[in-house]
């Protein structure tokens, strides 16, 4: 192609103008979307305990499931009236057949309650509500529903939306309130109120009537939708024809759910419109459009006293990110393309910058095809790749430069120059492109959501190649370079620049490397790197062990909403968990307070918004439906602070104050302050199990107090369900005298104190249900309980204390299990500039967990949270990097057809941690998980420089170059290019490594990695491989002298005198054959 004037520069030019129209295309989102390997399935069943659940949803759900192939682990989470399990399956496992096995084999258990609703069986993903709407003033809850029903009709009909849900409000409900009295003055039953009531209360198609030219249908119309309509219901009409309604027997009341919940923001009652973005809709436009309604059509139309504020809102985070990244990007090329300039011609350091423009754009090209999109985390890995992708342009311009410069014609040099360079490019890429497959390997959530990087890495690398060896090549076949050329004015200017770099590049090549070179290649001084990459590579693992270099398995995500999620102890009223919500809320305006006190006058307020709900937890909704949990000891405070662009102080300095503030709380069983955007789990996390019938809450106990003895360790809590007070009936032996059996009593109990369910419709876009229960007043003590009437089959009324025994007793407000067995959880935070959670875990392992095993036989351990992810990463990610390091084996043992140079080069790896761990210290910056992923991905780039050192070197040799003189000729040669591919690298993520920006905090790790990773590795490599090569090739050489003397030698027939002479030498050359 270096030949042909046409067909390159057609080829780049498509590729361009086709990924710059892909890019415009693309989904642009915050984070990744990703689909996990699991399959949730969700089961309702209203009223129900957490132990009836358990007994007959939960434990067969888990028996009908066993027989399914690949399942890892089933997770079950039980709370009141509601049942979840979680079944995630090992990776590779097909996510879609899976859902429609669990489904089947759900629908085939027969043993489910009546009254439970159907199970759900959904794939969850991490699609996320990319704007909340709060809708909040001083109104009913009915005005605030029907606006943000109002709202969320008006958004779906906008073309960039099309998912919209409103939430944090209870459900509309008719309750036919019927009384004692009433029951008992007309002899009815609740069964039959509400049977009256459904027979009454219907629309059903009846067929139709056909004629030779039209069909007309037939429909019976009965349906009621209003207080009114209801109220006029017949329940009975006696002989005479007397009729009795629904209004002489019950009070019915048009409104809402009797469930605790209730929500408010910034201290007014409010209701929340959640948008969510579907397919490829564009969050931007989403936002845009979702403001200018508001702004102009549905604000101005609300009443007196109400608003409508964007709460929370995706698309400035996502924004505020991406220019950020776009920023660090350009400028890292910039740097690279002025680095390109010193030291290379300055069309050569043109072209190899086109050369990133336009693998980045054939990638885009790619990208789309595969589905994904431009997020933070893709963004960071063309940043990533800017340095290490122009490595390819680099050698092979170099090398194109010098064949002109020895005279060959500007063809001649591209095609010669590309021809010599190719096959260590390609197997250089190569080895790249497999050092990183390993980090696609990494199980779960942060697997899934990381998973960009390395994909956009490699493919840009195998994308520049083809580039640098089919485009570039033509690029700088019509470059003059001969001696003869005379540039512009700005060519020479530029010139005499790169002359005086040269010039200095030239006499540290000639006299201090060479003198080095010349050194440490000789004798016994081969030994000297080799001992010092050993104590270097010793010293960083000791930094490591030793606490130097602080661990912390995951970063933080700078983000600008902190969260109180706050639990009761079992049975806490609803009043209680909202004087205790309000109290948090309380602290947290004072937490805000106490930060904006400790900053300039000038800066922006600490605190923008508080959202407050009581009676739900966090989570659920969206398109894959789900729910939070609720109930009434429940509730959650998000505090939204100061955008992290402009101010100066980390989200956990907040979310430590708040804590301070908050303080001890009476009756509060779980409070957790957050400010974590995606964690790997909770720091400590200790689940404990116990044969069913022991009791585990002394193990508990034991654990927390050995907890609280650890320095670091705080907020300490579990799942430990002390229980509830319930009451259990059982029926008498007398009963059956009355012809009552265990169903009556239960159903005529549930049926006024719960509610029976008479029927359903829609109205609008609710559907509502009409519930038949006695009213509030008569079911709020034990002694309503003991009032209740029990109808015999007879039709005569019992006091229930006849008929059944009425016992105290506890039971659970929530139940997690973990494959079959129930499991307590024991979770705390941790101070990690007290104590990392390595330090804090093994201490828990080794001296605490012994102990409490002795005394508790049977006692089943186990360690989640974030342990379990960094076992399950650390387990996967060594598996992936020992089949990537052999195959980087066989494609170095292929190049150099033999087993031992690969050794030689593969050495650079270690070398390359030398580096990672020193930039880490020199930025005072823990070691985390992307720090482990830039280390893998370090490998192939490291390993890079000693190949062309090598190959180099069998060059010469094999041009009969003694080895010595070839390894130093070799490592001189090489210099430049291998200083300056390593100071691309580097120079492309420093703009990343200094930001100060707290949003791009939690990626500086692996940037760290690699460039001073490849910095300062590649300085110990120039000195390090030459004597590695020097002592395989003295090793090589005394084996096979042994292997020569061990074999029988043919003696010369010579004379007696001849032989004393001769027989030593011919000894010595067969030895050094």
């Amino acid at each position: 192609m270096a030949e042909h004037p046409v067909a390159s520069n057609l080829v780049m030019v498509f590729v361009v103008i086709l990924g710059a129209i892909t890019a415009l295309g693309m989904p642009q989102k915050t984070f990744p979307d990703f689909t996990l390997d699991t399959v949730s399935i969700s089961v309702s069943y209203p009223g129900a305990s957490p132990s009836e659940i358990q007994e007959s949803i939960v434990r067969p759900i888990e028996d009908q499931l066993a027989g399914i192939d690949g399942i890892d682990s089933i997770t079950a989470t039980i709370s009141e009236g509601r049942g979840g399990l979680s079944v995630s399956f090992l990776r590779g496992s097909d996510i879609d057949e899976k859902t429609k096995e669990i489904k089947n084999e759900v629908d085939r258990i027969t043993v489910f309650p009546e009254d439970a609703n159907d199970p759900v069986v959904v794939q969850p993903n991490n699609s996320s509500r990319i704007l909340e709407i709060a809708l909040h003033g001083n109104a009913s809850e009915t005005v605030l529903k029907q606006e943000a029903e109002r709202l969320k009709s008006e958004l779906i009909m906008l073309d960039s939306i099309s998912f919209v849900e409103v939430a944090n409000t209870r459900d509309y409900e008719i309750s036919i309130e019927v009384s004692r009295d009433a029951l008992q003055s007309y002899g009815l039953t609740m069964n039959e109120i509400a049977r009256a009531i459904r027979q009454n209360s219907l629309e059903l198609p009846g067929g139709s009537i056909g004629t030779d030219t039209v069909s007309i249908p037939i429909r019976t119309k009965g349906r009621n939708y209003t207080q009114a309509d209801f109220e006029n219901i017949v329940v009975r009409t006696d002989n005479l024809g007397g009729e009795i309604y629904v209004r002489d027997v019950a009070t019915v009341i048009d409104g809402f759910v009797d469930a605790d919940l209730t929500a408010s923001f910034n201290a007014e009652n409010s209701v929340s419109i959640n948008v969510f973005r579907v397919g490829d809709e564009q969050i931007l436009k989403i936002v845009e459009d979702a403001r200018n309604h508001l702004d102009a059509s549905f604000v101005p139309s609300l009443g007196p006293g109400l608003n409508a504020t964007i709460w929370q809102n995706d698309a400035e985070g996502l924004q505020d990110r991406v220019n950020l990244l776009v920023e660090n990007a350009a400028l890292g090329l910039a740097l690279v393309v002025l680095c390109l300039a010193l030291f290379l011609d300055i069309r050569l350091a043109f072209w190899s910058a086109v050369g990133i423009g336009v693998s980045f754009a054939a990638t885009f090209i790619v990208l789309g095809a595969l589905d994904l999109s431009i997020n933070q985390i893709s963004l960071f890995g063309f940043i990533l790749a800017i340095g290490i992708v122009v490595d390819n342009a680099i050698v092979v311009s170099e090398n194109i430069y010098q064949k002109g410069e020895n005279g060959l014609s500007p063809v001649q040099a591209a095609v010669k120059g590309t021809q010599r360079i190719a096959i260590p490019v390609v197997f250089s890429t190569l080895t790249t492109i497999v050092a990183f497959w390993p980090l696609l390997q990494l199980p779960g959530t942060l697997g899934k959501f990381l998973a960009d990087i390395p994909i956009v890495v490699m493919v840009v690398l195998a994308l520049s190649l083809g580039q640098a060896l089919f485009i570039l090549p033509r690029n700088l076949s019509s470059l003059d370079v001969s001696p003869d050329y005379r540039p512009n004015l700005v060519f020479r200017f530029l010139g005499l620049i790169r002359s005086a770099v040269n010039g200095l590049l030239q006499w540290i090549i000639r006299y201090p490397l060479d003198a080095i070179l010349r050194l440490t290649t000789k004798g016994f001084a081969i030994l000297i790197p080799i001992a010092l990459s050993v104590a270097l590579m010793m010293g960083s693992v000791g930094l490591l062990i030793h606490g130097y270099v602080k661990f912390n398995f995951f970063p933080s995500i700078e983000t600008d909403f902190v969260t109180a999620s706050i639990e009761m102890n079992d049975g806490t009223t609803f009043a209680m968990t909202q004087r205790v919500a309000k109290d948090v809320q309380s602290a947290a305006m004072r937490a805000g307070k106490t930060m904006q006190s400790r900053l300039p006058n000038a800066a922006p307020a600490v605190i923008v918004g508080v959202n407050m709900v009581v009676g739900k937890g966090i989570g659920g909704g969206g398109p894959n439906g789900g729910s939070a949990a609720g109930g009434a000891t429940l509730a959650n405070v998000v505090v939204q602070i100061t955008d992290p662009t402009i101010r100066t102080w980390d989200a956990k300095d907040f979310e430590t104050v708040w804590r301070e503030e908050v303080g001890q709380v009476a009756s509060v069983n779980k409070l957790t302050v957050s400010a974590e955007l995606i964690g790997a789990g909770d720091p400590v996390a200790v689940e404990l199990s116990l044969p069913e019938g022991q009791d585990i809450t002394p193990v508990v106990a034991e654990l927390r107090e050995k907890l609280r003895a650890i320095p670091g360790v705080f907020s300490i809590r579990d799942n430990n369900s002390s229980g509830r007070l319930e009451y259990e009936l059982e029926l008498k032996d007398e009963a059956r005298i009355f012809g009552i059996t265990i169903e009556d009593l239960a159903q005529q109990t549930r049926a006024g104190f719960f509610g029976v369910e008479a029927t359903s419709f829609q109205r609008g876009a609710d559907n509502v249900s009409v519930n038949v229960r006695f009213p509030m007043e008569q079911r709020d003590s034990l002694s309503d309980l003991l009032d209740t009437q029990i109808r015999t089959s007879d039709g005569y009324l019992i006091p229930l204390s006849t008929v059944a025994y009425v016992r105290e007793g506890l039971a659970p407000t929530s139940i997690l299990r973990r494959n079959g067995r129930q499991v307590t959880t024991v979770t705390a935070d941790l101070d990690v500039s007290v104590a990392t959670g390595r330090e804090v875990n093994t201490l828990i392992t080794r001296q605490i967990l012994p102990l409490i095993k002795d005394n508790n036989p049977g006692l089943l351990v186990d360690l989640g949270g974030e342990q379990r992810t960094q076992g399950d990463a650390q387990a996967a990610l060594s598996k992936a990097l020992g089949i990537a390091l052999f195959i980087i084996f066989a494609l170095l043992a292929l190049v150099f057809r033999s087993y031992v140079q690969p050794v030689v080069v593969m050495f650079a790896i270690p070398l390359g941690l030398i580096g990672a761990v020193t930039g880490h210290l020199i930025l005072d910056i823990p070691l985390s998980l992307l720090s482990i992923f830039g280390i893998i991905g370090l490998a192939g780039v490291v390993i890079n420089n000693s190949l062309v050192m090598v190959d180099v070197y069998n060059e010469f040799i094999g041009k009969g170059m003694e080895t010595r003189e070839a390894v130093i000729k070799g490592t001189k040669q090489r210099f430049r290019p291998i200083l300056l591919t390593s100071l691309t690298t580097f120079l492309g993520v420093y703009p990343l490594i200094m930001e100060t920006s707290l949003q791009a905090q939690f990626l500086i790790p692996l940037a760290v990695s690699i460039g001073y990773g490849v910095l300062i590795g590649t300085l110990i490599i120039v000195f390090t491989v030459p004597s590695i090569f020097m002592a395989q090739h003295h090793i090589t050489s005394a084996i096979k002298a042994a292997i020569a003397l061990s074999k029988p030698q043919k003696v010369s027939h010579v004379k007696s005198d001849e032989t004393s002479l001769d027989e030593p030498e011919t000894i010595r050359l067969v030895a050094a054959e």
